[in-house]
């Protein structure tokens, strides 16, 4: 059985790597993967018996159309060659462009199955009203990942908090917070690029704003040890969605700062913090670190339940995958 798989992959973003590396691990046949060096090798949807479009958040316009029409293209392609299709974990949306959501209901109408990885993707699936496709709200396949030690613990004898930021505007603000939290628990902050070749700028600027010890992980890290790394932090402050995945996984208090709905749909999930990432206020996000802080011990186990229902959820795609081929 070969399985085309459809994502972005291969440009360096921990998160839809860890997607892929379950992938990897959890189906039984061979993957034809459409990365980066494969992004119009057609022939692999030609060659294939499942076409899967995912996971991720790859159908939506706010990033760009040009995107947004390509992976919805390779999904049209596969169902007239007569491929069944799988839309998996997806975050859908939002697609604000009238044309363009009617073009996404009109593609994944013809689908065979869609899984939604958050409450706002399977509530904006249910608005389009399918015809045709089953849609299943699961979890980002990522939680079925287990941890690699890839760095000793920074400081054994100091807290650690970790954050994962991407392009900002109120990086000097979020730096007054962590300076003030950090002297409060003498704690050393921990920066991690999650897509180095994006992050590392806005990872730097922090830095050089920072009064506390810090330092920025510029090692290359495969998603396991990413996890093992985020495993090791005290707390994260987090904007990229797989960094507050791998807390959850790791039981480590997080809080988000959300610039995109899929960041807020998980932490309304897990029933974790978030700000708006626009423009943050510095008492507001001391508040809310320290409340974390504060309740580690009931934090951890909330987080205990929700990452054991995640687990079970994110087993579900896999499932969905076995339907398709008759097993």
């Amino acid at each position: 059985m070969k399985i085309a798989v459809s994502g972005y992959y291969g440009f360096g973003n921990t998160g839809d790597e860890a997607i892929l590396e379950s992938l990897r691990q959890n189906i039984k046949g061979e993957l034809l993967i459409l990365d980066a060096k494969n992004r119009f090798n057609f022939k692999m949807i030609w060659d294939c018996d499942i076409f899967i479009s995912g996971g991720g958040g790859l159908l939506q316009d706010k990033t760009s159309t040009r995107s947004f029409l390509y992976y919805l293209g390779l999904i049209k392609l596969a169902k007239m060659l007569g491929k069944k299709v799988f839309v998996f974990a997806a975050s859908i949306g939002p697609v604000n462009k009238p044309y363009n959501r009617f073009l996404l209901k009109r593609v994944l109408n013809q689908v065979d199955v869609i899984t939604v990885r958050d409450l706002h993707s399977f509530n904006f699936a249910k608005s389009l009203h399918f015809n045709n496709p089953r849609v299943v709200e699961t979890a980002d396949p990522a939680f079925l990942l287990t941890p690699i030690s890839a760095i000793p613990r920074l400081n054994a004898a100091a807290p650690l908090i970790g954050v994962c930021i991407r392009e900002m505007k109120s990086v000097h603000n979020l730096a007054k917070t962590l300076d003030q939290f950090a002297k409060e628990v003498k704690a050393r902050v921990v920066i991690i690029p999650f897509q180095p070749e994006r992050d590392l700028g806005p990872s730097r600027k922090l830095k050089e704003h920072l009064l506390v010890p810090a330092e920025i992980v510029e090692d290359k890290l495969s998603p396991r040890e990413m996890l093992g790394m985020i495993s090791q932090m005290d707390l994260l402050v987090g904007m990229r969605l797989h960094s507050l995945i791998f807390a959850v996984s790791s039981l480590v208090p997080a809080m988000g700062l959300s610039y995109d709905p899929k960041v807020a749909s998980f932490l309304d999930e897990v029933s974790l913090p978030y700000l708006s990432a626009e423009v943050i206020n510095p008492g507001e996000l001391l508040l809310l670190i320290r409340q974390l802080w504060d309740n580690q011990a009931g934090v951890k186990l909330s987080l205990q339940d929700a990452r054991r229902k995640l687990y079970g959820k994110a087993q579900l795609n896999f499932g969905m995958i076995d339907m398709l081929k008759g097993v």
